[in-house]
């Protein structure tokens, strides 16, 4: 549909976020017996893991490409 690094496919995905990011307080605004730290919450764990899926077979081809970055970056902490 889009070409991958497009200045559209850019401009598309901000659209999304924003949107999505958007949806957040309406969404905690219909669940009145959760805080809003909870949906906040619930929103970031949801994208990180959306974000994860999207980037797994790179970071994996990342990881067996150079093996001893996350070692040195565990390390590092």
């Amino acid at each position: 549909m889009f070409i991958k690094d497009s200045p559209v496919t850019a401009a598309f995905a901000i659209a999304i976020a924003s949107i999505l990011w958007g949806t957040t307080a309406t969404a905690a605004s219909f669940a009145p017996n959760v805080s809003p730290l909870a949906t906040g919450a619930f929103a970031i764990g949801v994208g990180g893991v959306l974000m994860l899926l999207r980037s797994a077979k790179y970071l994996f081809d990342l990881l067996l490409a150079q093996p001893k970055t996350p070692i040195i970056g565990g390390l590092s902490e």
